[in-house]
């Protein structure tokens, strides 16, 4: 299992085991009050490929769509669809999105690769926010997967990716000069977004950072923090204004951080 969803008010955490393609469903009093739990209910994903999916509400459930096609369906292929959207039952139900448009080629078995990133639920349950991680961009669209914002920066670069062919296999990994984007996952409430900010060449695969930049809900840039120490991943406490960062380079791997 490599995620996890929490949703205040429902007491019940989402875990999902990519291997199995299921969501399993656990109850938070379960959690806290036993050693060992099972899951109170489960979801069995119809999907070939499972990303990262994320519960919605009730009803919904949505997934970074994964394009295993070398062919072009549409005239713009790019309209392929970023997000894959199911019922509760698992079943899916239909796609949305579009890939952004770059000056250099990528093939649309190139695209899911080269478009990857990470996925979240804004805090009032209203939008989907999205960072690249191949490119410094960052997405802003509803729940039904409708662009509203798309913004790029601070540095102005996009994926470099190319497919390697060894017989009937094909690989696709990054160029000499691709770099990293935005990295982990972004997190936002009704006013503000925070997101990790790598932008080292990938070659050095340097997963950790130590800049987090702050928008408004409409993606406008407002603070560029420098954290003392770097990390790989992060969650936000709005209430009590603190960030917790996640670090595999200190002893101590959870990290706190105020901001105003």
């Amino acid at each position: 299992a490599t995620a996890i969803q929490y949703i205040p008010g429902e007491k019940v955490v989402y875990i999902t085991d990519f291997i199995k393609k299921t969501i399993y469903i656990y109850s938070i009093d379960s959690i806290l009050r036993a050693n060992s739990v099972r899951p109170m209910d489960s979801i069995r994903i119809n999907a070939s490929v499972v990303s990262q999916p994320l519960i919605l509400d009730k009803k919904r459930f949505v997934d970074f769509r994964w394009n295993t096609s070398a062919t072009e369906p549409l005239p713009d292929y790019r309209s392929i669809g970023i997000y894959n959207f199911f019922d509760r039952s698992g079943k899916p139900t239909n796609y949305n999105g579009k890939f952004p448009v770059t000056f250099h080629k990528v093939l649309v078995s190139e695209l899911s690769d080269a478009f990857a990133g990470g996925l979240s639920l804004s805090d009032d349950n209203t939008k989907l926010l999205f960072n690249y991680y191949n490119a410094d961009m960052i997405d802003l669209s509803d729940t039904g997967g409708n662009l509203i914002k798309r913004v790029q920066g601070p540095d102005g670069f996009e994926p470099l990716v190319e497919t390697e062919y060894i017989g009937k296999n094909e690989k696709t990994f990054s160029k000499k000069d691709a770099r990293f984007g935005y990295t982990a996952f972004p997190r936002m409430n009704k006013n503000r977004l925070f997101v990790l900010y790598n932008g080292t060449p990938a070659e050095k695969n340097e997963y950790h950072s130590n800049r987090l930049f702050q928008f408004d809900s409409t993606l406008t840039p407002q603070i560029a923090y420098i954290l003392n120490k770097p990390i790989c991943a992060f969650d936000v406490d709005w209430n009590n204004r603190r960030i917790y960062g996640l670090t595999h380079l200190e002893k101590r791997e959870i990290l706190i951080f105020n901001f105003k």
